[in-house]
């Protein structure tokens, strides 16, 4: 089994694990440091799931969006390189 079949596990919807919430983090909309923080986070171990997971393109998307957004371009940076 390789990881990003074991995090898509460990964060799908269905599962009883605590990761299971951070799939109800991401949220495209978000607004307010912490939630969109908690997004980013979320976007980010999404993208660790690789291709397959459904939401993989949404995330990319999203964290590309803040890039040049000021004091979120350090973590996004963190995440995208």
């Amino acid at each position: 089994m390789n990881i990003e079949k074991i995090i898509s596990a460990i964060i799908d919807k269905n599962s009883q694990t605590p990761g299971s919430q951070v799939l109800r983090g991401f949220n495209i909309n978000a607004e307010g440091q912490v939630e969109i923080c908690r997004s980013l986070n979320a976007a980010f171990i999404i993208r660790i799931c690789g291709e397959n997971h459904r939401y993989y393109n949404n995330a990319g998307r999203y964290l590309s969006s803040f890039k040049e957004k000021g004091e979120y371009s350090g973590l996004v940076m963190f995440y995208t390189d």
